[in-house]
C-alpha cells in the first residue's frame, strides 16, 4: 500500500507544470534595445565605426560614413558582444570601447557650432535687409531730388513769367495787359490780345529776365 502511494506522489510530481519536463523553453534573456540619437558624430567618425565594425565581421556594407540600417545592425551585435547597452547608436560607452571621441549634443562646442551658424544666419539676413533698406533709400532719394528739381523747375518758371510781367508793366511801350505771358522750362510764349503791340519790344524786354532759355510769339489773339 505503501508502495502504491509512493509510485502515485511520483507520478504527480513528474505532471507538475513546475518540472523540468514539462516546463516550456523559455529563451534566453536579451539585452535591452534601446534606439537613441548618434551624439554629435562626424562623417568622419562614422566612416572609423564602420571600420571598425567591418574588421570584426559585423559589417559588409560599404564605407561611406553613413550610418544607415546595416550600421545599426553591426552595431548591435558589437554592444552584444562587447556586453554594452544595445542601442543601435555610437552612444558614449560605444564610442569609448571603439576608442572614438564624440561630441554630446549638450556639449558646449556642438552649442558653440550651432550659435555661429545661427549667428551667421542672422548676420546673412540683417545684410540683405540693410542692403534692401539702403537701395530703397537711395531710390527714394533720386526720386525725391528729382522731384525737388521738378517743383524747382516750376517756381523757376513762375518766378520768370512775373518778372517778365513786372517789366511789360513798366517799359511805356509795352503793357502788361495786352500780353499773355506763358513760361514752361525756361521757354516763354509771348501772346498779345490786340494787334499792334511792339512785339519786339516785348521780346527784348522778356530776353533780359534770367532764366529766359528762348522766347516764342503767337499770333494775336482775337478772342
Amino acid at each position: 500500500m505503501k508502495e502504491n502511494v509512493s509510485v502515485l506522489l511520483l507520478v504527480l510530481f513528474l505532471l507538475s507544470p513546475g518540472t523540468a519536463l514539462f516546463a516550456a523553453e523559455q529563451p534566453a534573456s536579451q539585452p535591452t534595445v534601446r534606439m537613441e540619437q548618434d551624439p554629435g558624430l562626424s562623417k568622419a567618425e562614422a566612416t572609423k565605426v564602420q571600420q571598425i565594425l567591418k574588421s570584426e565581421g559585423l559589417y559588409q556594407g560599404p564605407i561611406d560614413g553613413v550610418i544607415g540600417p546595416l550600421t545599426r545592425s553591426a552595431l548591435q551585435e558589437y554592444q552584444k558582444r562587447h556586453h554594452l547597452l544595445m542601442t543601435g547608436r555610437v552612444d558614449e560607452q560605444t564610442a569609448q570601447s571603439m576608442g572614438i571621441n564624440v561630441r554630446p549634443e549638450g556639449s558646449a562646442q556642438v552649442k558653440e557650432e550651432k550659435g555661429t551658424k545661427k549667428e551667421s544666419g542672422v548676420v546673412s539676413t540683417l545684410k540683405n535687409v540693410g542692403g534692401t533698406i539702403k537701395e530703397g533709400a537711395v531710390t527714394g532719394g533720386k526720386a525725391i531730388g528729382k522731384g525737388a528739381k521738378e517743383v524747382g523747375s516750376e517756381i523757376s518758371d513762375a518766378t520768370i513769367t512775373s518778372a517778365i510781367k513786372t517789366k511789360f508793366a513798366s517799359d511805356e511801350e509795352v503793357k502788361a495787359l495786352d500780353i499773355d505771358v506763358d513760361t514752361e522750362n525756361g521757354i516763354v510764349t509771348l501772346t498779345p490780345h490786340v494787334p499792334g503791340v511792339n512785339m519786339d519790344r516785348a521780346v527784348s524786354l522778356a530776353r533780359e529776365v534770367a532764366g529766359v532759355k528762348e522766347v516764342r510769339v503767337r499770333p494775336v489773339d482775337n478772342r
